[in-house]
């Protein structure tokens, strides 16, 4: 600081104080009474309110305020201090509650907000292809004497996905707050939606009735999150485009078991984290994703087959480091590996016309494996470093309903939608869907 005010009486106001300080050198925590900035000789002097801040005075991860007497014997000594500390939650906490600046959940959001978008445009083999029977107008590939394919068809597909939902929700107490921040990171409300367009390029069927699809796809999506503060009401709001090229190699077997492989890279772009001041950074960013999912098709009964199914997911998302005017930002390279195991219940049937139609329910849970995405805040300067996790995902399930159709010798639409229910964190859930089409000559 640069300097302190000495006052024998302070009458009226508030008298506003603009702290002439550089932010390279705070972001540190303060001890006891804080940093003294009004000295009143006489302790009874000063109104409540006689002073305010005119401007804000932040560094680092922390916001400093205005408190009108130190701390335990000092509480009435009239004077003005700046401290970190935040007003004692309700019901209280065991620590000291630091007061993070309004930006700090906001930026902590980027890399989950990223995870999330990848983690849906990748989805699962059914998310992306529908129903695996042959397609209307499709035929076996012929092969040669050395089973070499001699004619090649090809599929085009494209969907359209989106989801709803909320990380957190809202709790009831600052306390409980606070505490859920230490722990998951950030509450936020998201949205996120894209399209996805692909092409089979090799497409075989050999003589028993294996079939093996390899292609690739691009999609363009967007995502946005309403975050909260630490302790409640508006933080701001972080979005993000992302741009994928994906391809994917699947193998099935006429008795009904599937392999099937996906790699995927985002392109991060148009990333933001604007707070309600106003303040705004716009990291680069990239993502790698890639899934390997397994299932088995039984038919106990005509027109009825369950289907249990296991997918593992590695996802990696890099958004390096990036600063706003009162710190240094910098992410740590966000890595999880998701596991999944499922089960689909599916009828298929037939029309009059012999138009094939399936309808399915699927039941899944998620297990999120790894730690979480670290964000880390320092002042201008490079110190005063403070580390902070926001998760990934935890454990949760998801129950889903879908269709697929023929609707004529060369097109196949399908359509699904799903609930997912955090079991981590109860207030944590999301709704989604998806209708997608598939084309073949």
């Amino acid at each position: 600081m640069s300097f302190r005010v000495e006052s024998n009486t302070v009458t009226g106001g508030p008298t506003h104080i603009h702290v002439d300080y550089d932010p390279a050198d705070l972001g540190h925590l303060t001890q006891g009474n804080g940093i003294a900035v009004v000295e009143m000789r006489d302790a009874t002097a000063s109104a409540e309110g006689a002073f305010a801040l005119g401007s804000r005075v932040a560094a680092g991860a922390y916001e400093y305020e205005l408190h009108q007497g130190g701390v335990d014997g000092d509480a009435a000594d009239g004077n003005w201090y700046l401290r970190l500390d935040d007003d004692t939650p309700t019901p209280p906490v065991d620590n000291e509650v630091p007061n993070y600046r309004v930006e700090v959940p906001v930026d902590m959001v980027l890399p989950a907000l990223a995870h999330r978008l990848g983690l849906d445009t990748l989805g699962t083999y059914h998310d992306r292809a529908g129903e695996h029977y042959l397609p209307a107008g499709f035929r076996a590939t012929p092969v040669d004497a050395r089973g070499r394919p001699t004619q090649d068809e090809q599929r085009g597909w494209a969907r359209v996905f989106g989801r709803s939902g909320k990380v957190g929700g809202s709790t009831a107490s600052e306390a409980s707050r606070y505490r859920w921040f230490e722990k998951n990171g950030p509450r936020y409300e998201f949205d996120l939606s894209g399209l996805q367009v692909g092409l089979d390029v090799h497409r075989e069927v050999d003589e028993e009735g294996t079939r093996e699809v390899a292609g690739g796809y691009l999609a363009v999506t967007q995502a946005s999150a309403q975050v909260e503060a630490v302790l409640g009401g508006r933080a701001g709001k972080a979005s993000m485009k992302g741009y994928s090229l994906g391809g994917y190699w699947t193998r099935m077997a006429a008795s009904g078991a599937y392999v099937d492989g996906v790699l995927q890279f985002t392109d991060y772009q148009g990333v933001s984290a604007r707070s309600v001041r106003g303040v705004e950074i716009s990291p680069d960013g990239w993502g790698i994703a890639a899934s390997l999912e397994a299932g088995h098709a039984f038919e106990p009964v005509a027109h009825w087959h369950f289907e249990p199914q296991v997918q593992l997911v590695y996802q990696v998302v890099s958004m390096g480091g990036t600063r706003d005017d009162f710190g240094r930002i910098r992410y740590g390279d966000a890595e999880a590996v998701y596991g999944r195991l499922g089960m689909r219940l599916v009828r298929n049937g037939e029309t009059d016309e012999g138009q094939r139609y399936t309808f399915w329910g699927r039941f899944n849970v998620w297990q999120q494996f790894g730690g979480k995405a670290k964000t880390s805040f320092a002042s201008l300067g490079g110190g005063n470093r403070v580390a902070l996790g926001t998760t990934l995902g935890g454990t949760w399930a998801q129950l889903g309903l879908g269709l697929n159709a023929q609707l004529s010798r060369s097109v196949n639409g399908f359509v699904s939608a799903d609930y997912e229910q955090n079991l981590s964190f109860d207030a944590s859930r999301s709704i989604g869907a998806r209708v997608g089409v598939q084309v073949t000559w």
